[in-house]
């Protein structure tokens, strides 16, 4: 079985992963990875699209191209590269040529792999075209100028796409050396769609985190260096960012929604709910040694006020049905673990 750890961002779902890592027969993705490969831009849901729904005989080129790129130089490819070195590549391009039907070297004005600031430029266009003329002249047809860039064309059925998509995540998977009976990546899924790409697996689970709307919104305030993927210089655009967020959530099979500040505060209950989830009948052999509420209780809204009381009022006003009732917190008693 797969479990896909999801979260919003600042909600908490390594609190998720690290319980589930306490688990013996539960191969995780290595430490920091978010495996997003799916579902992040230009990822396999965007070329999927591109192939198998939209089938444009131009859009497949820029999308082929696209997702190339994200696997030579984006951030999940290195830390994919970092983690098994050149096999990373290697499975990428058979992957690669497998959805490729046909290449060729050429051009379109309709592409914008092949328009560009210059390309569009009136002047600029002339100059191109005289110079093309003239190569011609000398050398015969079939001269262009610019120079012709490699095309790619592919339509492709969606149960091809998906089977050799399966074979491709695990190739990559195996590298990773993740082959026990249950394997968690975290991202794996979006949070606000935990269930697009569950075709590329053959048994899959979601687990979606989270949060009171007052804790998220001091997390990503603390560091808006890392977190201006979200809304929060005005408390007003985060509200409703939130309440989108919130609003636009749907119920789905195989997957649990859980809160991590009840998670904190309602340990056993909620990790309960987790474990009947994933068909579990036994709690994890190392349980606290990953996860430990008495940690991560200071990380929760009583003890981690924010100064701008203005913000947080207006929170409590306008998300009130979001907002998490927090009861008094007794430590746990863990014993060694603690």
């Amino acid at each position: 079985m797969i479990i896909a750890n999801c979260g919003y961002g600042s909600t908490g779902a390594s609190a998720v992963f690290d319980f589930l890592r306490g688990y013996e027969n539960i191969a995780c993705s290595p430490d920091g990875m978010e495996f997003d490969v799916i579902h992040q831009p230009d990822g396999l849901l965007d070329l999927k699209y591109f192939l198998c729904v939209n089938k444009e005989r131009i859009a497949c080129n820029a999308a082929i191209k696209r997702f190339i790129k994200m696997v030579k130089s984006g951030f999940w490819a290195l830390q994919m590269r970092e983690a098994i070195g050149s096999k990373f590549d290697e499975i990428n391009e058979d992957y690669i040529n497998s959805i490729i039907q046909i290449k060729w070297y050429g051009r379109s004005i309709f592409d914008p792999n092949d328009v560009s600031s210059t390309s569009s430029n009136e002047f600029i266009y002339k100059v191109c075209s005289k110079i093309e003329t003239y190569l011609s002249r000398i050398k015969g047809k079939g001269i262009h100028f610019p120079k012709d860039k490699l095309r790619y064309f592919s339509i492709l059925d969606e149960e091809y796409f998906d089977n050799i998509t399966k074979k491709y995540l695990k190739s990559l998977l195996d590298a990773l050396g993740l082959n026990k009976p249950n394997i968690m990546l975290d991202m794996l899924f979006s949070a606000t769609n935990p269930i697009m790409g569950k075709e590329f697996f053959d048994d899959v689970k979601s687990i979606v985190v989270e949060r009171d709307p007052r804790c998220m919104y001091i997390d990503a305030f603390k560091c808006l260096d890392l977190n201006t993927y979200m809304t929060c210089y005005d408390i007003n655009d985060f509200i409703k960012y939130y309440k989108i967020l919130k609003e636009k959530q749907g119920s789905y099979k195989n997957v649990l929604y859980v809160n991590y500040d009840k998670l904190v505060y309602e340990y056993y209950e909620t990790t309960q709910e987790i474990i009947d989830f994933l068909g579990f009948d036994k709690r994890p052999e190392n349980e606290f040694k990953y996860f430990n509420p008495n940690i991560s209780v200071k990380y929760t809204y009583p003890y981690n006020k924010n100064l701008d009381n203005k913000s947080i009022e207006q929170i409590e006003a306008k998300l009130e049905k979001f907002l998490y009732q927090f009861p008094e917190y007794k430590e746990l008693k863990i014993g060694n673990n603690s």
